[in-house]
């Protein structure tokens, strides 16, 4: 490509001078800097990089349940064992909602030394916990509260209770005649009480399944 300029210096005649571009260097110079910012683009934190990320999906169209229990001051397996049972027995008949996939803090922290770090990391994991369950339970169709083998009252676990109550949601209960748990108000808020999984387990079935067609 040819380019003519015209240059007038002061107090003199105006001389015409020619530019020649070369369009294939313009061209290489572009392309070098549009992969330089495609590539700092992906270098950038605030720039989001698509990746194949597999997951595991639920089947269209469950229920949500989440499994309500004791967590904290006891032990992993105590924890989680009753919970995988529930989902392996619901499986494919609802999705499960488990707080234990959340690393769970198993620790008393009252029971600690109150130092001033244990006193912050204790309001801090309240508020962790808090965040967590109050958006799980928000999400939940049903809340699956299992108590057996209690030997404590779980105050988390009747908060979430009650949580499940003022926003409509069904609650089965799974607990021993003799529990700490066989309260008069959250036998109220039950629409259930059941002392064995498996009966329990049923009525999940029974109230999720879609009505026959009439």
């Amino acid at each position: 490509m040819i380019a003519s300029v015209l240059i007038v210096p002061f107090e003199s005649q105006p001389h015409r001078i020619t530019i020649v571009l070369d369009h294939s260097r313009v061209g290489q110079k572009r392309k070098r800097k549009r992969c330089s910012d495609v590539k700092a683009r992906g270098r950038d934190s605030s720039t989001i990089v698509p990746k194949k990320i597999r997951t595991r999906r639920a089947p269209a169209g469950l229920h949500t349940v989440y499994l309500c229990g004791p967590i904290t001051g006891l032990s992993r397996r105590q924890a989680t064992g009753w919970r995988r049972q529930v989902a392996e027995l619901l499986a494919g008949e609802a999705e499960i909602i488990d707080p234990t996939r959340d690393l769970p803090d198993l620790i008393r922290r009252s029971e600690m030394p109150a130092t001033l770090a244990a006193k912050a990391e204790r309001l801090l994991h309240g508020k962790r916990t808090v965040a967590r369950d109050w958006f799980d339970i928000q999400r939940a169709d049903l809340v699956f509260a299992c108590f057996v083998g209690a030997k404590s009252v779980s105050i988390g676990a009747v908060g979430e209770i009650f949580w499940a109550d003022a926003l409509g949601k069904p609650v089965v209960i799974v607990r021993e005649e003799d529990n700490v748990h066989n309260h008069d108000m959250l036998n109220e808020i039950a629409g259930w009480v059941f002392n064995n999984l498996g009966d329990a387990i049923e009525q999940v079935k029974r109230v999720l399944r879609p009505a026959a067609p009439g």
